[in-house]
């Protein structure tokens, strides 16, 4: 994230669970799907900077434009 230009802000009461991330030496892999709605990925200029990933939620885009299918799910892995 220190490659970004914008700066980011959290809730100051996040900050305990942020800084227990952090100090995780050995953190618990696992895999989630993303809503196209969710609220992660609503920013999508926020999400192309963090993940290099350019979302569409393809569902109204004509078939022989989609790149993906008219409901494909990011996935968030780590």
């Amino acid at each position: 994230m220190e490659q970004m230009k914008d700066t980011l802000y959290c809730r100051a009461e996040d900050l305990p669970l942020i800084e227990a991330v952090l100090q995780n030496p050995e953190p618990k892999f696992r895999c989630e799907l993303i809503a196209p709605l969710d609220n992660l990925i609503w920013d999508r200029k926020l999400i192309n900077e963090l993940f290099g990933f350019d979302y569409t939620w393809e569902i109204y885009t004509p078939a022989i434009k989609r790149k993906f299918g008219y409901y494909v799910l990011p996935l968030l892995y780590g």
